[in-house]
């Protein structure tokens, strides 16, 4: 990996490439081949990982595997990038989800219920999987009421604003 590099996480703008067809096939479920006029598989490795679909795309190529043309279709590159990515995520996924338990415990223990949204959300109410669905932080919203003693709480824990 590339030093400031971030195998999960966007490294940068997303370009005009020959990547968006073959990124939006896969992800509705189809199968096509790997095209005889390719882009770079390192251009199509950066696009995936900006758009956060790699665990997609991992799951996607594993329940494909029955199908032996998927081997011959698609790069091993990607295939195993997708699927080094996918791990990654999933160990994330465990961290992230013990630290979000946690804090939503402190946060009742004081009285305090905030409603999960966007990516934290979808992530256990959407996906087969949260892990699927790559995310760095948790949106929590809170009653203005209720902002002093949250910041408290959040204090206590270690995390700073």
């Amino acid at each position: 990996m590339k030093p400031g590099s971030d195998p999960i996480g966007p490294i940068g703008p997303p370009m005009p490439a020959p990547t968006q067809p073959l990124l939006c096939a896969l992800l509705r479920g189809e199968a096509p081949a790997w095209p005889a006029d390719p882009p770079d598989v390192e251009v199509f490795l950066r696009d995936a990982r900006y758009h956060g679909v790699m665990p997609l795309l991992d799951a996607h190529f594993r329940t494909s595997g029955s199908d032996r043309h998927v081997e011959d279709r698609w790069p091993d590159a990607i295939r195993r990038a997708c699927r080094d990515d996918a791990l990654l995520q999933s160990m994330r996924e465990l961290v992230y989800r013990t630290e979000l338990v946690g804090v939503l415990a402190e946060l009742a223990k004081a009285g305090i219920a905030p409603l999960i949204l966007k990516g934290a959300a979808l992530a256990h109410s959407h996906y087969p999987s949260p892990a699927l669905r790559p995310r760095g932080d948790a949106d929590l919203l809170i009653p203005e009421s209720q902002l002093h003693p949250t910041a408290a709480v959040l204090d206590r824990l270690g995390y700073t604003r």
